[in-house]
């Protein structure tokens, strides 16, 4: 199984409800082809470089998971026939990568709050 990070943009006009269906949409079709899915970042609403399908702004996904080679090409197809992803991109990450990742969230000192 390979470490997948894939980071999507959904349309900014979409309520959070359908972002949260969209976002669910994925992570079933994950779990489907037997995959994993490791951990899923709402990035929220940013600006674009450029102007994408009309959109000045854009709401960010990312999704880690886990699957056999060929899965990623499976949801590529999917998404791009959504016409609530206005892009996106799947990287394939060297298992090194993903759990360097996590060591660095958790050495992250958290700042102490003064009482």
């Amino acid at each position: 199984m390979r470490t997948y990070e894939l980071t999507f943009i959904l349309n900014p006009n979409l309520d959070e409800e359908t972002v949260s269906a969209e976002i669910k949409k994925i992570e079933d079709q994950i779990k489907s082809l037997n995959g994993k899915v490791l951990e899923i970042q709402p990035l929220g609403l940013r600006s674009l470089t450029y102007e994408i399908k009309k959109h000045r702004q854009g709401n960010y996904i990312t999704i880690y998971y886990e699957a056999e080679p060929g899965v990623s090409t499976q949801i590529e197809n999917t998404m791009k026939l959504n016409e609530s992803i206005l892009r996106f991109l799947t990287i394939v990450l060297r298992p090194s990568e993903y759990t360097r990742k996590e060591k660095e969230e958790k050495e992250t000192p958290q700042p102490e709050s003064s009482e």
